[in-house]
C-alpha cells in the first residue's frame, strides 16, 4: 500500500520469495470450524508470550465458539457489503480471515476487529490479501482502526507497513489480566 497526495494506492505486486497468492471471499457457515481452530493457532503463537494459556483458552473458546461464528456470519451475509471475510490458499484451506464492524456513531468509520493467518503463512501476504480486498469492496471506508496488544510486535509491524498510525491506547482486561491496547487507524482520503 503507498500514499500518493492523501490517497490509499493499493499495491498488488509484492516482491518477496515469501509472497503467495490468496483468493479472498465471504466467510461462509461451512468456515465456522477452520476459522475457529486458525483462531486457536494464531491467537496461541500472538500471545502466547504475552496472555497466560488459561486466558486465551478462556477468550477463543468464547469468542470463537461455533455457534457465535455463525452468528457472526448470518449477521454480516445480511448487509449489503460483507465485511467478514475469509482467504484460501492455492488449494483452497482457509489461510486466514478478517472482520470488520461498521462504527454506529461515525459515517465511514469501521473497526478491523479481527485479522488473524495460520502462523505458518505469516508474511506471506494472507493479511495484506485480506486487508486490500477490504478496502476494495467497502469504499465507503474514510477511517478503519483496530486495537492491537502493546506488546505484539508482529501485529504493530503488520499495521505499520500499511500506513496505520497509533492513534490512542487504553488500559484492558482479559479474564482478569491486565494489558495495554493501542488503537492503530487508517485514514482514507477520497
Amino acid at each position: 500500500m503507498r500514499h500518493s497526495k492523501g490517497k490509499i494506492i493499493l499495491a498488488y505486486t509484492l516482491k518477496s520469495e515469501y509472497m503467495r497468492e490468496y483468493k479472498v471471499r465471504p466467510a461462509e457457515h461451512g468456515d465456522a470450524v477452520a476459522i475457529a481452530l486458525i483462531a486457536k493457532q494464531s491467537w496461541n503463537h500472538t500471545y502466547g508470550s504475552i496472555y497466560p494459556k488459561e486466558v486465551i483458552r478462556k477468550f477463543v473458546s468464547e469468542a470463537y465458539s461455533i455457534e457465535r461464528l455463525h452468528g457472526s456470519i448470518s449477521r454480516d451475509s445480511e448487509r449489503p457489503v460483507r465485511l467478514f471475510h475469509v482467504a484460501l490458499d492455492s488449494e483452497r484451506n482457509l489461510a486466514g480471515y478478517s472482520q470488520t464492524l461498521p462504527c454506529p456513531d461515525r459515517k465511514g468509520a469501521y473497526d478491523l476487529a479481527r485479522i488473524y493467518a495460520l502462523p505458518g503463512t505469516i508474511g506471506t501476504g494472507v493479511g495484506a490479501a485480506l486487508l486490500n480486498h477490504l478496502l476494495l469492496k467497502c469504499t465507503d471506508i474514510t477511517e478503519l482502526s483496530a486495537w492491537v496488544e502493546e506488546r505484539n510486535t508482529q501485529g504493530r509491524r503488520f499495521y505499520e507497513k500499511h500506513g496505520f498510525k497509533v492513534s490512542g491506547g487504553k488500559e484492558t482486561e482479559l479474564f482478569g489480566f491486565r494489558t495495554r491496547e493501542l488503537r492503530y487507524s487508517l485514514i482514507r482520503h477520497s
